[in-house]
């Protein structure tokens, strides 16, 4: 009782008693022991202290609810049955049930003392077969992963996979579906390649027949391109040593990816990456250099800082020693900073913007003013191959002699960029990132104007970002269109429906606005885009929320090719598991600088095909394919001009056919909408069905593909070649 009402009293090993202290005891400190102490208290080194007074360590208690039971007794036993209770199995599961039996009468009419059992519940028999899945992917780049559930109960069970992110999704099966009595059951997951660069973790739910959700949680990196930075120490033979502290917006970098480099002239003379001392993340960074006056004696250092969290590079880093900036330069045996006053690196508002890019054609943005407005200076990496670039208005060419034309780059501008091969090039592998290095302006700064029409605008966050959220700010009106080179949406419905899902960092797009006002709008600021993980991640709602999307088996107007007489080619895959092709091989969208776009649905006696491939061609060029999406096929063809006929096939019965040769290419156009899509009745086309010859021999001389590429042997891909001077189509 003295403990509850006054605090727990701490008593030493080495006290004494004192009768004449108000507490009863005495004991030394450090402070006064040499002071207070004489003649018995000296020789035990004792001084007068009071008695420390501390409380009780506590913790928050578990919340307890009382429920309803209906306890029956039989000779030696006791049911205790909460059929009848207030809770739900749900709230029940993974709960402590403390039971207390107590006042029961024997047959002499003796009272029994209260009996405390304890019982974990665990009623749910369909489980995952782990708790955790942990995943780190580049940016850009498929993953899927595979996670086995178990039915341990003697029944089929009926399940529903609730709270899945946008970025994820099953292949193969549905969220609903269900799995045999004891049995075991694969799910793949696929990770959507344009998640943004980020840490996320998330937990999905299970629940089958009893309505109880059983966890899976998912931690997931997802890392950008990491700079190509690098140093040989072995080519110098001095250094000077950095010890210090990175901080991004006030917040100290731990990331061990992360990076900070040092440049001497432009060259790379020094990398260190966070790591743990005291507790605390630290840089210990050795900068490598010759210390003499002709060399590297006195000349500027440089900082670069990669943070690998966010996926960008700044440049122009400050540093500070003692709290105040200084200007590097390189000393032999030089020491900055150490662990008890480090220095301080901080990122500047400069950046360094690296954008992929690839022979031909380029629909490229850049998000940073350029600091060198030249360009010879920005492609300087280019120096050997051919280009042109433009945009809607002007454009400039080199051919390896210099630059001729008027375009100024700079940012919040599109442009396309086409990269060619110099007849007698020396330097046949292109460097496949092109690095833009200058200030990010802010985003108001760099507002993007909508004209009725077509528009070529720039996406200049350096982040990717669902297209819904990217232009939420630019007031969309159905039948507006975005385009890339290879994917389309088109808003209805009060979302933006088709193949392109997300906008990416250093990219060029096109947008149709039909508002016939000119209007102006801004990307998501930096700060609303440290939300998202939650903008492509449903783990904000519920565990319980039920995922409104319609699965496969929901639908009763979808064609069944197992009973339709056509049979298409390959059927393995619903229209939303997977976008690879197997029927068709188009060209690159990079090899033309235009493209065209349709939404068409298949039929056939009224019913959806959404099993087929549907593939564009111009002459014998296939020049866009694409599998179904929602039931609808959203078909980017790629061009250059206008009024080229056009041919549509699919595959069926193992054959290619022609389903429409009423088409033609006109550059930019659009065909059908997602709510009013261009229809094609498979059993009634437009056209005589026309088909190629299907080659079914084993003769592996004399392939080649539409673009005048010879092949080593007979194609294991299905899709259209030329074989001994004779266009045929070969099987899946």
């Amino acid at each position: 009782a003295d403990i509850y009402s006054r605090g727990l009293v701490a008593y030493y090993p080495f006290e004494k008693p004192d009768p004449q202290s108000p507490r009863g005891y005495t004991l030394p400190t450090y402070e006064n022991r040499a002071l207070q102490a004489s003649g018995e208290d000296a020789i035990h080194g004792d001084a007068a202290y009071d008695i420390i007074q501390i409380g009780a360590p506590l913790r928050s208690a578990p919340q307890e609810v009382r429920i309803t039971a209906s306890p029956v007794a039989s000779e030696r036993k006791v049911v205790v049955s909460l059929k009848g209770a207030t809770v739900t199995a749900r709230e029940l599961e993974g709960t402590t049930l403390k039971v207390t039996l107590a006042d029961i009468h024997d047959q002499h009419g003796n009272t029994s003392q209260p009996i405390l059992w304890t019982a974990y519940v665990q009623q749910n028999t369909l489980k995952w077969k782990r708790d955790t899945v942990n995943v780190v992917k580049p940016y850009g780049q498929d993953y899927t992963f595979d996670v086995e559930i178990e039915n341990q109960s003697g029944t089929t069970e009926y399940y529903t996979l609730n709270n899945i992110p946008q970025w994820l999704s099953v292949v193969g099966s549905s969220s609903a579906d269900d799995i045999a009595p004891l049995k075991t059951k694969t799910l793949r997951f696929a990770v959507n390649p344009l998640v943004p660069v980020g840490n996320y973790d998330v937990t999905i739910g299970l629940q089958g027949n009893k309505e109880i959700l059983e966890p899976l949680r998912i931690v997931m990196k997802v890392r950008g391109q990491q700079p190509d930075w690098a140093v040989d120490p072995t080519r110098y033979d001095h250094q000077m040593n950095i010890i210090g502290q990175v901080y991004i917006d006030g917040i100290l970098m731990e990331n061990a990816e992360s990076m900070v480099a040092a440049f001497i002239g432009g060259e790379c003379r020094g990398i260190a990456s966070p790591a743990k001392v005291r507790g605390a993340a630290y840089v210990t960074m050795t900068v490598y250099g010759d210390d003499t006056k002709a060399k590297d004696k006195d000349k500027p250092v440089t900082f670069r800082i990669w943070d690998a969290s966010r996926g960008v590079a700044y440049t122009d880093a400050q540093l500070a020693v003692e709290g105040a900036p200084v200007e590097v330069t390189f000393q032999q045996d030089l020491m900055m900073g150490n662990f008890d006053t480090p220095a301080i690196w901080t990122k500047s508002d400069k950046m360094e913007q690296v954008i992929p890019i690839h022979e031909n054609w380029n629909w490229l943005a850049f998000g940073v003013e350029p600091e060198d407005t030249y360009l010879d200076l920005i492609f300087a990496d280019l120096a050997e191959w051919k280009l042109l670039i433009k945009n809607q208005t002007t454009f400039s060419d080199y051919n390896g002699s210099g630059w001729n034309g008027t375009l100024t780059p700079r940012g919040n501008e599109m442009y396309k960029l086409k990269i060619a091969r110099m007849p007698n090039a020396q330097l046949l592998t292109l460097n496949p990132l092109l690095s833009i290095c200058g200030r990010q302006p802010k985003p108001e700064e760099m507002p993007v104007t909508l004209q009725t029409g077509w528009n070529w605008i720039a996406y200049t966050p350096l982040f990717t970002l669902p297209i819904d959220e990217a232009l939420a700010a630019a007031n969309p009106q159905p039948g507006d269109i975005v385009k890339s080179q290879s994917g389309v949406a088109i808003y209805g419905n009060g979302a933006w429906e088709g193949s392109l899902h997300a906008l990416e960092s250093g990219r060029g797009y096109m947008y149709y606005s039909t508002d016939s006002q000119v209007k102006q709008f801004t990307y998501p600021v930096p700060s609303a885009a440290s939300h998202k993980v939650n903008a492509l991640n449903s783990s904000t709602r519920p565990l319980g929320a039920c995922d409104a999307s319609t699965s496969d088996s929901e639908s009763e107007e979808r064609f069944n090719v197992s009973t339709s007489p056509l049979g298409a080619c390959d059927a393995s895959t619903s229209d939303s598991e997977s976008e690879e092709l197997f029927n068709f091989t188009p060209v690159e969208p990079y090899l033309y600088p235009n493209n065209m776009t349709m939404v068409i649905r298949l039929t056939a006696d009224d019913a959806v095909v959404d099993t087929c491939e549907v593939a564009a061609f111009i002459g014998d060029e296939c020049r866009g394919a694409a599998r179904a999406t929602n039931g609808l096929y959203y078909l980017v063809i790629a061009g250059e001009g206008s009024g080229l006929p056009m041919t549509l096939r699919t595959c069926l019965d193992d054959e290619i056919i022609t389903i429409d040769d009423t088409q033609q290419f006109v550059s930019d156009d659009n065909v059908g909408t997602s709510w009013e899509p261009y229809v094609i009745d498979l059993l009634n086309p437009p056209v005589g069905i026309g088909k190629l010859p299907i080659d079914n021999t084993d003769d592996d001389d004399d392939w080649w593909t539409l673009q005048g590429i010879k092949l080593p042997r007979k194609p294991t891909l299905p899709g259209v070649y030329i074989h001994r001077g004779q266009k045929v189509t070969t099987r899946k």
